[in-house]
């Protein structure tokens, strides 16, 4: 409309009533066909003619033709909002057709579903959260993962040169919760270390990581697969979580965290530039960014109560999984080849550790910190469990070699047991697979001035009833070659496997003769005796 609407209206009201028709009076005073042809509806309706908006004030033409919104719907109920924006982000496929449905139900002379809609985009946009309409951010379901564009320089005590601050900035689920923490570099430990960090802030875990494509979380990513850092990996398994990376080149997959990397740069990042030169150690650094963290999320929505943590709270914690109690540690990685000796080192380690003596020559991973001790096979996949897993050991003594002995092969097993065990050891051993077994042995150990001198005899005696053994015998096979050989007087480790080959020699051949078919035609074993 042009200035005086109200005089505008009147001369309208009275032309038509001369004859002009709407294309005339559109051009005449320089406004739409349409409008002209409502402001004659809203007169018909309201039964006014040119003499009676003559005697009318300008303010009461306006209302009469325009009435005021806020008179005309002040009975109306507005509806609660943040309660209806809650609900839809706590609900998978909740639409807003449908909270504006249960709306009517509650107030049948409410907003209609238009107003109701226009209403709902501008109490968002008051209190800078993003609609939720088509697209739902499940609650809990992500935390999406980047680096801040934009770095600070500051020299700091204990280095020569000026140093950049990075910044890690996560973003979770619908609340869109942020967390952000300096670092003094973008490599592959900060990464982690950065979204360990978030995780213990959040105090739970999501369904999904999303990173960006930096090489420190996904190593590959084109539009058919995508192959995530095995580092990152091995961190994602602790927590039982997905990587699911944002599509190259695709920022909307990523919106939440672009929007939170562009407020931390306004109310963190921004700070410490203002104040960089007050700042002397990067802890200092750390501690202010976290003061200004809480500050950024405990800042209550405008002509509001709550905050983006109240949110947080209220729409994606319930959906998270709990957080484990201890965090993430990421292991460094060393690959070796197994040498002859079946002991693996780290370099610059004395510490020597064991793995299976069938892995020689093969190359293996070690996964390792200050505390443990993982070997995998090489080329790996993220599930895999280790071959073995070791304390580490820092003593400075004499005790540099862990062995498992289950890891020796037989021979080195015999050696080492030919060493240890007692004169009792054997005793007990014998005992336990029969009485002829332990008098042989108590024979043995007594027939030398010093029983060390007949203990190999006696290992090798008790090796025969080991399974995986070369020279393997039943229990009973022992027994009774022992019984022959006492019967004998001839108490010897060659007596008495010479006595199992000849028991099973025998057997064999009884077995052979038990084979043959009667037949008339088949002479005797005597006939040419």
């Amino acid at each position: 409309m042009i200035k005086n609407q109200a005089e505008v209206i009147r001369m309208i009201v009275r032309d038509t009533e001369g004859g002009a028709s709407q294309r005339e009076l559109s051009r005449m005073y320089q406004i739409g066909k349409g409008t002209v042809g409502r402001i004659l509806d809203k007169a018909k309706v309201n039964d006014v003619t040119s003499m009676e908006l003559g005697k009318m004030t300008d303010d009461e033409v306006i209302n009469t033709f325009y009435p005021s919104r806020q008179n005309a719907r002040r009975d109306k109920k507005v509806p609660d909002f943040k309660e209806i924006h809650d609900r839809i982000c706590m609900t998978k496929h909740r639409s807003m057709y449908h909270e504006w449905t249960d709306y009517r139900k509650a107030n049948p002379e409410g907003y209609s579903y238009s107003r109701f809609m226009e209403l709902y985009v501008e109490w968002c946009h008051n209190f800078k959260v993003r609609p939720v309409m088509l697209d739902n951010e499940i609650p809990g379901r992500c935390v999406y993962v980047d680096w801040a564009g934009d770095t600070v320089t500051v020299q700091l005590d204990g280095y020569t040169k000026p140093q950049t601050i990075y910044f890690f900035v996560t973003s979770c689920g619908a609340s869109e919760l942020p967390y952000v923490e300096p670092f003094l570099n973008t490599k592959e430990e900060s990464y982690i270390d950065g979204t360990v960090h978030a995780l213990r802030f959040y105090g739970a875990v999501p369904e999904r990581l999303v990173p960006d494509n930096c090489k420190t979380a996904i190593e590959n990513n084109d539009i058919y697969e995508f192959t995530p850092n095995s580092a990152y990996a091995e961190m994602a398994g602790y927590y039982d979580c997905k990587i699911i990376p944002a599509r190259p080149v695709s920022p909307t997959d990523k919106n939440d965290v672009e929007a939170n990397v562009y407020r931390s740069e306004d109310w963190i990042i921004s700070d410490v530039e203002v104040h960089k030169k007050e700042f002397r150690t990067f802890e200092e650094i750390k501690d202010f960014c976290a003061i200004k963290l809480d500050e950024m999320n405990l800042k209550n929505f405008k002509k509001t109560k709550f905050n983006r943590l109240d949110w947080f709270r209220n729409t994606d914690l319930p959906h998270m999984r709990p957080l484990k109690v201890k965090d993430f540690v990421l292991k460094s990685r060393y690959t070796v080849t197994v040498p002859s000796n079946y002991h693996v080192q780290l370099k610059d380690d004395p510490h020597q550790y064991s793995v299976p003596y069938q892995y020689i020559g093969q190359e293996v991973e070690i996964l390792y910190d200050e505390h443990t001790l993982d070997v995998y096979k090489a080329n790996r996949k993220p599930k895999d469990k280790p071959i073995v897993s070791w304390e580490r050991s820092h003593s400075d003594g004499l005790d540099l070699i862990h062995t498992i002995p289950a890891h020796r092969p037989a021979s080195h097993q015999f050696a080492v047991e030919l060493k240890e065990h007692t004169s009792d050891w054997y005793l007990n051993e014998a005992k336990k697979i029969g009485p002829h077994t332990y008098t042989v042995i108590q024979e043995m150990l007594t027939s030398k001035s010093t029983p060390d001198e007949m203990f190999r005899s006696c290992l090798s005696l008790l090796y025969l009833v080991k399974p995986d053994g070369k020279r393997h015998a039943t229990v009973s096979e022992l027994e009774s070659a022992c019984k022959q050989a006492l019967e004998m007087n001839s108490v010897h480790f060659t007596t008495i496997y010479n006595n199992i080959k000849m028991c099973r020699s025998e057997k064999k051949e009884e077995t052979k003769k038990e084979s043959l078919p009667e037949h008339e035609n088949i002479r005797p074993g005597n006939t040419y005796e």
